[in-house]
């Protein structure tokens, strides 16, 4: 972590001193000025240095949900000024912080979970706050999302830096090369990027609209299990899109995302039932999918209901 708050926050204090309307406003629980009260401590900005008032203060304004003082709090025990140093807290008040938005220490808690410091290594946190803190700018974390993207031929960072082409998050959206990225990583076998290149190959999204190309990428990820593929897949048997149609096969990819409790497939298959296409027509089994659906809230599902109802 780095040692010094002054290159991210210059607050009022540390640029005018330490002033009695300052000291008074945090003695009166004013966050913002328990923050710079205890930077001026830090510091040493119109008082002498002192790490255990810096300390003090900026829990206080922490505790208050102050961002940059949770963020300050979390320097402090990492480097053991003012207090024993502690890498437990350290990450605590650091992933406060981080929550609150505050960016370098979105960086400084992707760092940790990258490195295990303070915390299980967890690649997938790492990337996460990586690219929060690349989506507000930060270059740093940026850099270290591609890095690992290209030299590390990470999975996992290949996917994070295609999301971010693609929402335009910490760098220029560019749709061809959110495709280029998801396709790095679906070639190492990343179901969601999988997912994700074949709607781009579906809808034309930064590359050559291929029904086919979709058909290759929705079936890879859904064969990991993942439910929209699932879903996705059989709507590609059922419609002759990229693939003959196949009612029996559209069936069985509809039930796999309907097992995992997704609302559109389970009214797609309860309208499956419901026509016997696919399977035999059971207005029991339909209305079975069609409650399921209704149930998360899904309104085609409920006017089917009511339809089969009055039929």
């Amino acid at each position: 972590m780095l040692d010094s708050l002054r290159q991210y926050v210059k607050p009022l204090a540390v640029r005018l001193g330490l002033s009695p309307s300052i000291e008074q406003a945090a003695k009166r629980g004013d966050a913002q000025a328990q923050f710079e009260l205890g930077t001026c401590y830090a510091n040493g900005q119109g008082v002498a240095k002192n790490a255990a008032e810096a300390l003090k203060w900026f829990h206080k304004a922490a505790q208050q949900g102050h961002a940059e003082a949770q963020y300050a709090l979390a320097l402090r025990y990492a480097n053991g000024r003012g207090v024993a140093q502690n890498d437990a807290e350290a990450f605590k008040w650091c992933r406060m912080a981080a929550k609150e938005g505050f960016a370098q220490a979105q960086f400084e808690l992707a760092t940790r979970y990258a490195d295990g410091n303070g915390v299980a290594q967890n690649d997938a946190q790492a990337f996460k706050w990586y690219r929060m803190a690349a989506q507000q700018g930060h270059e740093v974390a940026r850099n270290a999302l591609r890095k690992k993207a290209e030299s590390q031929k990470d999975a996992e960072a290949q996917y994070n830096l295609g999301v971010s082409y693609a929402n335009g998050e910490g760098a220029a959206k560019n749709d061809a090369e959110a495709v280029k990225w998801y396709a790095e990583a679906a070639q190492q076998g990343h179901a969601q990027a999988q997912f994700n290149l074949a709607a781009c190959y579906s809808n034309g999204t930064g590359i050559t609209k291929s029904a086919s190309e979709a058909v290759k990428w929705f079936h890879e990820a859904a064969q990991q299990g993942h439910a929209h593929a699932q879903y996705n897949l059989g709507m590609c048997y059922a419609n002759n899109q990229g693939i003959a149609k196949d009612e029996a096969e559209a069936v069985k990819w509809f039930y796999r995302a309907a097992e995992q409790g997704l609302a559109q497939a389970e009214y797609k298959l309860g309208t499956c039932y419901a026509r016997g296409e696919g399977v035999i027509q059971s207005n029991e089994d339909a209305a079975k999918w069609y409650q399921l659906a209704a149930t998360q809230g899904y309104a085609k599902a409920r006017d089917a209901l009511k339809a089969l109802g009055s039929s």
